[in-house]
Formats: C-alpha cells, sequence, structure tokens
C-alpha cells in the first residue's frame, strides 16, 4: 500500500475536498517540518474560495494546541514533583549517614 505524501495531499485539494479532522491534521502534520506549506495550503483555499476549510482549520488547530499545551503542563508538573521529591530523599540519604556516624563516634581512646 502506498501511503500519500506531501505533494500528493496538496495536488489533491480542491472544491470538493472533505473538510475534516483527517484533512486538517495532514495540513498541520505536513507544516511541522515545512512552515511554508500550511501558508501554501491556505492561499490555495482562498484561490478555491473554501473559507469554510481556512476557518475550520485555524479552529482545529487552536483546540489541538490547547489540548498539547494542557498535556504538556500536566507532564511538566508531574516531573517537578518527581524531581524534588528524588532531590529530597537523595538529602535525606546524605544527612542521615552523617547523623549516624556522629551518634558512633566515641572518641580517641
Amino acid at each position: 500500500m502506498v501511503g500519500i505524501n506531501k505533494e500528493t495531499f496538496f495536488r489533491s485539494i480542491n472544491k470538493e475536498i472533505e473538510l475534516s479532522k483527517d484533512f486538517y491534521m495532514k495540513i498541520y502534520g505536513y507544516s511541522y517540518y515545512d512552515k511554508e506549506f500550511e501558508v501554501t495550503v491556505i492561499s490555495l483555499l482562498e484561490g478555491l474560495q473554501l473559507k469554510k476549510a481556512i476557518t475550520g482549520y485555524y479552529d482545529w488547530k487552536q483546540e489541538y494546541e490547547a489540548k498539547q499545551l494542557a498535556e504538556d503542563k500536566k507532564v511538566a508538573k508531574w516531573y517537578a514533583e518527581r524531581v524534588t521529591k528524588e532531590y529530597d530523599e537523595r538529602q535525606r540519604k546524605a544527612t542521615r549517614p552523617r547523623r549516624e556516624q556522629q551518634h558512633l563516634f566515641r572518641g580517641f581512646s
């Protein structure tokens, strides 16, 4: 099975294109590494007078990026808590042996 590539996808855009999540994801995905691709597709959609497609894409993109940001914040919070916990544990372990050694030391005899 041959997959679709960016050029094939771009050439397939016409007035009858199905405006779906899949369509918007392809624009976003191909634009991830080629920032000009989004501009090129939007220009094509404007030329085809598909304002609904442009609006739909930007709405989908805004919602997708908001979800990604929320997920990133959860991961960052989890990671910060983990690092803090590990740091505190290392600090606790690093100070414990010194206290035990102080109690075991009986002086020079």
